[in-house]
C-alpha cells in the first residue's frame, strides 16, 4: 500500500519522519512516470529498475530520461 508519504522515512511509535527518501526533483520524476499505473507487461519488462532504488535507470528504461 502507498501513501502520500512513501517518499519518507519514518520511525518510532507513533511514527515520524526522519528525512525525505529522495531530494525532491527525485521524487518529482517518479511521480510523473507513475509506474503502478503501468500495464503489468511493462512492469514486468521494467521490475528490476522499480525495485533497484536506481531512479535514473529506472527513468532510462521507461524511456523518460
Amino acid at each position: 500500500m502507498m501513501s502520500e508519504n512513501a517518499d519518507k522515512i519514518v520511525g518510532g511509535v507513533p511514527a515520524k519522519i526522519i528525512r525525505p527518501r529522495f531530494e525532491q526533483p527525485v521524487i518529482d520524476a517518479l511521480l510523473s512516470l507513475r509506474w503502478w499505473d503501468w500495464p503489468e507487461e511493462k512492469v514486468k519488462r521494467n521490475v528490476e529498475a522499480i525495485t533497484s532504488g536506481n531512479v535514473r535507470k529506472l527513468l532510462e528504461e521507461s524511456g523518460n530520461k
